[in-house]
């Protein structure tokens, strides 16, 4: 695992959370098919209809990865959200 970010926010008395995960797969020298990186995004909220929404990315680079992960977070992270930890 290369970064792994939790960020939450109470609303209504719930938690809901939001987390970013890149990990390199160690696949990519094996089976060109497989990817080298892959990007996971989590949101979880018990108050929406769809509580559990995922997105996942694939990169050729760990920069490329990089780079999708400070989007996923610059898109997803406004105002109100803490991260959890350092």
């Amino acid at each position: 695992m290369l970064r792994r970010e939790v960020w939450t926010e109470v609303t209504k008395g719930q938690t809901a959370v939001r987390k970013l995960v890149i990990w390199k797969t160690n696949k990519a020298p094996v089976d060109a098919s497989f990817p080298a990186f892959e990007v996971h995004w989590t949101d979880y909220s018990a108050t929406r209809g769809t509580s559990l929404g995922r997105e996942v990315r694939l990169a050729p680079t760990e920069t490329l990865a990089m780079e999708l992960g400070d989007a996923m977070s610059a898109e997803n992270i406004k105002k109100g959200w803490a991260k959890v930890g350092g």
